[in-house]
């Protein structure tokens, strides 16, 4: 039996317009440009429900653009994306497969793959995938950080580091790499080289929720209970705090991890 994405495939063809040589006032078919712009505000609206949190909306309209742009790259990336984040990574990695057999060399649908698996916990196969985008775009902040979460889950955690820091050199601001960067040295036992680079931008109006609770973090692992609490409020209490300090301590050896 047909799979569910390869059915919507096939509905997404167009239609052949028999009618219209037989009936006079019948209404034409939709014009290539008419297809186009459906299509694109199908992904608008994918778009729009992704960032509200509207996930199963998001995943139709992104089925719907893919199945109507079989040959568009980013709509199959667009698509295998939600699908992952929607539980489904091995049918999201199966449409990066067939979207690269026309389109190998694709960068959007590499790092496709590469986040894909990163979300799957395929970290060294994730790792191989960002080292080949580095290997033509060495200053890309997003793939700097892509390369680090993956060293990071096999526990390579200078060597995720390091490329946090060649993603900080670049973008020093980048708020994902500073907080990328200070789960690396939390989950290393180095709790106060964290809060160093968490503590001035954590505390100003309007920094990310999750800056604040591994600023929270880092600030309970070296023993700060009061300020850990003072970050977080009502949203943690000091039992779930204690809890996720202890789920991110390293084993006894790991502190001093040498990387490769």
């Amino acid at each position: 039996m047909a799979s569910s994405w390869t059915r919507g495939r096939l509905a997404g063809l167009p239609a052949t317009c028999l009618a219209a040589t037989l009936v006079v006032s019948t209404a034409a078919c939709s014009s290539t440009s008419e297809r186009q712009a459906g299509t694109e505000a199908r992904q608008r609206v994918a778009q729009l429900a992704d960032a509200s949190g509207q996930s199963d909306v998001a995943l139709q309209m992104y089925a719907s653009t893919a199945a109507a742009r079989p040959n568009d790259p980013v709509a199959q990336a667009d698509y295998a994306r939600a699908l992952a984040r929607n539980g489904s990574a091995p049918m999201a990695e199966q449409i990066i497969a067939q979207a690269m057999i026309q389109n190998p060399r694709d960068t959007g649908l590499l790092s496709s793959r590469a986040s894909i698996r990163l979300m799957s916990g395929q970290a060294q196969q994730a790792l191989a995938d960002y080292d080949a985008l580095l290997s033509s775009r060495p200053r890309d902040v997003a793939f700097l950080n892509g390369r680090g979460v993956a060293l990071d889950l096999l526990g390579r955690h200078q060597d995720a580091q390091a490329s946090y820091l060649q993603a900080r050199a670049v973008a020093p601001a980048d708020m994902r790499t500073i907080n990328n960067l200070a789960m690396s040295y939390i989950i290393q036992g180095r709790a106060q080289e964290a809060v160093a680079i968490l503590d001035g931008i954590a505390r100003t109006p309007g920094a990310p929720p999750r800056m604040v609770t591994n600023l929270a973090i880092a600030s309970a692992a070296l023993g700060d209970q009061a300020a850990a609490q003072s970050l977080v409020g009502q949203a943690l209490s000091r039992e779930e705090l204690d809890t996720l300090v202890r789920d991110l301590r390293p084993p006894p050896g790991r502190h001093l991890d040498r990387g490769r």
